[in-house]
């Protein structure tokens, strides 16, 4: 998926890197030194088996759950059937109604790596679509949507199944053969709406496909090898929890996981891990799937690892949103840090996270995706 114009063929990227590509955030992306089955110098990015993938539920709540429970209100039903609308675009690959999707002056906001630029207004939006089913062949497969009403915002997780480049469109002259094998990609989006339900604003996160890494990665090499690594170590994401439920939960129920979703974004914030004590099962996994994919294992593990964090990082503040799924299985967090790393540069912390409540209330599984600093990017692109 290469750059092109501003009526791009790429969609945002979210990479996974290894320690060495990351030195100034290494206690952010393992929480201090641990065994890893890759090499030190190894650049991760996790391109998903068809094995693993096979263990995803493929649902989303669907117009007759919706109409027999499935949401609380018409408010959440409106908001709803539009990000449904969105997110069926990569199903239908029908642009025929993108117009009165999106806003005139909508913007598809850079994600900093594979879109270095905003695109702005419906005709970057439609060409984005437009050139991306041009140049790839794949399944798309939603998994949860998550909504906030009061806000009108929406986020979106799914994978992309078999993703593979188009000859003589994203395929390039050159490209190895490695660079055209299907790839499983996880992505996880955010859409904000005004209040005629039209989208104003797109933040989309996604991993690179294999034909991405080597237009764009210095070692695309060593990270076809951490694929295949990482595959078998990203943390298990536990089905019946993930799956949720066609029913909608108790607004009571829905309240608490909301506050929880925003708990767990200040502790970004902060820096002080404490309530974690509280909203974390004892047991919860962490993958970070922009940089680390073997995450974290366990409560104390995590908090272990925000001080790490915090020892290099001055935060100045932040921004977030948060939205949960009707069934409340599910929470989703979009963050936006502004701080100081340690040495006194000025950047910039920004990604989303979906959570998932076991069946106690509590977040069993984090699944991260975020930006890379700028200090960082250097020694990753091109």
């Amino acid at each position: 998926m290469h750059f092109v114009s501003t009526a791009s063929s790429c969609r945002p990227a979210a990479l996974a890197f290894g320690r060495a590509s990351a030195v100034a955030l290494l206690p952010l992306l393992r929480g201090g030194p641990k065994p890893s089955t890759c090499s030190p110098t190894t650049s991760h990015q996790l391109v998903l088996c068809a094995a693993h993938i096979k263990q995803l539920p493929t649902r989303t709540v669907t117009a007759q759950a919706m109409s027999s429970g499935g949401v609380n209100s018409i408010e959440e039903r409106r908001l709803f059937e539009a990000l449904n609308k969105i997110d069926a675009l990569l199903l239908t690959q029908d642009l025929s109604g993108v117009d009165k999707l999106f806003t005139k002056d909508s913007v598809f906001h850079s994600d900093g790596i594979t879109l270095p630029t905003d695109l702005k207004g419906i005709d970057g939006v439609r060409g984005y679509y437009e050139q991306y089913f041009k140049d790839y062949a794949y399944r798309h497969v939603p998994i949860a949507l998550g909504l906030n009403e009061t806000r009108n915002i929406g986020f979106s997780f799914s994978v992309e199944e078999k993703v593979t480049p188009t000859p003589g469109q994203a395929e390039q002259p050159g490209m190895p053969p490695e660079a055209k094998e299907p790839s499983y990609i996880y992505s996880l989006s955010k859409y904000e709406f005004n209040n005629d339900l039209q989208c104003t604003d797109a933040y989309l996160y996604r991993q690179m496909g294999k034909d991405e890494m080597y237009a764009r990665l210095k070692n695309p090499e060593k990270v076809q090898q951490a694929s295949r690594e990482d595959a078998a170590q990203l943390a298990k994401i536990r089905g019946p929890e993930l799956e949720g439920s066609d029913k909608s939960a108790d607004p009571e129920l829905l309240k608490k996981r909301m506050d929880m979703a925003r708990e767990f974004s200040e502790i970004w914030s902060t820096g002080d891990p404490s309530p974690a004590d509280r909203i974390l099962a004892e047991d919860v996994k962490s993958s970070d799937v922009i940089f680390a994919s073997s995450g974290t294992q366990g409560r104390e593990d995590w908090k272990q690892m925000i001080h790490g964090v915090f020892k290099g990082w001055t935060s100045h503040g932040q921004k977030n949103d948060v939205a949960i799924t009707p069934d409340g299985s599910k929470a989703f967090v979009s963050w936006t840090n502004e701080g100081v790393e340690k040495g006194g540069q000025t950047n910039m912390l920004s990604g989303m996270s979906m959570l998932i409540f076991n069946k106690a209330g509590q977040i069993s599984d984090v699944i991260a995706f975020r930006s890379p600093m700028e200090s960082e990017k250097p020694s990753l692109f091109k």
